[in-house]
C-alpha cells in the first residue's frame, strides 16, 4: 500500500502554493519591467514634452508643474521599421487644476508626432488640443474591418 501522508497537497487549480507565488512574482516583474520600457521610450518622452509645453493644455490647466503616466487606463507604442504609432493617458498637475490628457502619436522616420490629443478637467470632457500652428501632422483615419488607412496631411 503506498503512503498518502507524501502526497503534496494541492491548492488553487491543482497548484501548489510555490507555483502560484512564482506566477505572482513573474507577474509583477512583468508590469513593473512593462512600466519602466513605456518610461524610457521616446513615445512617452514626446507625449509628457507636448503635456509641458502646449500652450492649450498650459491655458487650461496652467502652468504644468508634473506630468505623470496614467499606467492603469492604458497605453499603446507599436514600432514598425521606422514608423509606428502610440497612445498615452497622463495625468497633468497645472497650476490652476489637475487634468486628465489623452495623446495619440505616430511615427514617421523615427520622429514622434502628436496627431490628436483630448484635455479633461472637472468641468469639461474630451476638450480637442491643437498642435502648434506650422507643424504638420498625419490624421489617421482607419476604415471598419479594413487593414488598409487613408492618410491625410494636415499643415
Amino acid at each position: 500500500m503506498s503512503d498518502l501522508s507524501k502526497v503534496t497537497p494541492k491548492g488553487f487549480l491543482g497548484f501548489t502554493h510555490r507555483h502560484l507565488a512564482i506566477v505572482a512574482v513573474f507577474l509583477v516583474t512583468l508590469l513593473i519591467g512593462l512600466y519602466v520600457f513605456t518610461l524610457q521610450s521616446d513615445a512617452y518622452q514626446e507625449a509628457k514634452r507636448f503635456a509641458l509645453t502646449n500652450p492649450e493644455v498650459m491655458n487650461l490647466a496652467g502652468p504644468i508643474s508634473e506630468v505623470t503616466l496614467r499606467f492603469w487606463s492604458g497605453f499603446h507604442v507599436t514600432y514598425s521599421g521606422s514608423g509606428g504609432e502610440a497612445s498615452f493617458v497622463l495625468d497633468v498637475k497645472g497650476g490652476k487644476e489637475q487634468s486628465i490628457l489623452d495623446v495619440r502619436m505616430t511615427r514617421v522616420a523615427n520622429s514622434w508626432n502628436v496627431i490628436e490629443a483630448y484635455l479633461t478637467t472637472k468641468n469639461q470632457k474630451g476638450i480637442p488640443i491643437k498642435q502648434k500652428t506650422g507643424i504638420s501632422s498625419a490624421n489617421l483615419n482607419f476604415r471598419q474591418g479594413s487593414l488598409t488607412h487613408d492618410y491625410e496631411i494636415v499643415t
